[in-house]
């Protein structure tokens, strides 16, 4: 099951910036409509906690338990060095990577806020 999902985020990371926010933005559309036509149902919160739950406990495995220590030193805690460093010739690859990480934490905050009460 953690291959599955390792692989699956692989794929998503590899994908394109714009196809990335396509997909994104058709499961937000699905998420709106079913949530929209099910959000009465008592069921409904308790399956949406439970994604919420597998959607941590996801990120939780991804971004600490599975890294090998072996990881990027920061350079300089400055605001926005890593945007600067693009912006001045440096790897794209930093710009991808701070975009996957708000697309990464995105499904976290629709759960909670559909989970929330108004």
């Amino acid at each position: 099951m953690i291959s599955i999902v390792k692989k699956l985020l692989l794929w998503f990371y590899c994908i394109d910036i714009p196809a990335a926010l396509l997909l994104f933005a058709v499961a937000t559309a699905v998420f709106l409509l079913e949530h929209s036509r099910l959000g009465r149902n008592g069921w409904w919160k308790w399956m949406l906690g439970l994604a919420l739950l597998c959607w941590m406990l996801m990120v939780s495995y991804t971004t600490i338990l599975a890294r090998n220590g072996a990881g990027q030193v920061i350079c300089s805690m400055s605001l926005f060095h890593s945007y600067r460093e693009v912006i001045s010739g440096g790897s794209r690859e930093i710009l991808r990577s701070n975009f996957m990480n708000v697309l990464l934490f995105f499904p976290g905050g629709l759960l909670l806020g559909a989970i929330l009460p108004d």
